[in-house]
């Protein structure tokens, strides 16, 4: 098994038997700042501090390469709904220091039998740094 990466329980792994990947994955960091805007003078911007981390990424998920995508689907909202906080993993590095949080997960069903049973579905995740 070659572990991709890690968020708390959520594990992206490619192995003979499972394939869970993501793809399409954006950081984001970013800086707090207030425009101040003085009467007869040119605005003037104020660092306020560092602005919360965010990355959004899209996972591919199918029971062709041995995930059930509903299961997932359920798993993932069931630790949005927890609030839950993990580190955040990649080829075994943290992403920063601190943990990060799945803030929301958008699901689209891309295959689903006659019989109503999901085949393959793409989630997009958000995940947002925990201070």
């Amino acid at each position: 098994m070659a572990q991709i990466g890690t968020i708390g329980d959520v594990v992206f792994e490619v192995s003979d038997e499972t394939v869970r990947t993501f793809d399409e994955y954006v950081q984001t960091t970013a800086g707090r700042w207030h425009i101040h805007e003085p009467i007869h003078a040119s605005p003037r911007p104020e660092f306020l501090g560092p602005a919360q981390g965010e990355i959004e990424f899209t996972v591919r998920l199918t029971d062709e390469l041995g995930v059930d995508p509903r299961e997932e689907k359920e798993k993932i909202e069931a630790i949005v709904r927890e609030g839950s906080h993990a580190p955040f993993m990649l080829a075994l590095k943290p992403v920063s220091d601190g943990d990060w949080y799945i803030e929301s997960c958008e699901t689209t069903y891309i295959w689903v039998d006659n019989k109503g049973k999901v085949s393959c579905s793409e989630m997009v995740i958000t995940v947002k740094e925990y201070f």
